[in-house]
């Protein structure tokens, strides 16, 4: 009698790996605000503050719900930033 698994294939979907990084966000003491594109940035989500740029002008950020367009939109704390697969909360340092 042979193992009847051995030669069978999974008839399950694979489970979906949700790659979604909830982050957060101290503003520095002595600072009002980060620039938008510089968070991006600072949190890892973008390899420089010009691709930061980039990401917010193709749409693909919102703060505190609302589509942003502004590449240095003025983030202060109490703030929420995400976006595809991100969600980043900015306190006030």
């Amino acid at each position: 009698m042979s193992n009847s698994n051995s030669n069978k294939q999974s008839t399950a979907s694979p489970k979906k790996t949700n790659h979604f990084k909830q982050l957060h966000f101290a503003i520095e003491v002595g600072r009002e605000y980060i620039a938008l594109c510089d968070l991006l940035h600072l949190v890892d989500l973008v390899g420089s503050g010009g691709a930061g740029k980039h990401m917010v002008a193709d749409g693909g950020v919102m703060v505190d719900g609302s589509q942003e367009f502004r590449k240095t939109c003025k983030i202060r704390g109490g703030q929420v930033v995400s976006g595809e697969g991100f969600y980043i909360k900015v306190t006030q340092g």
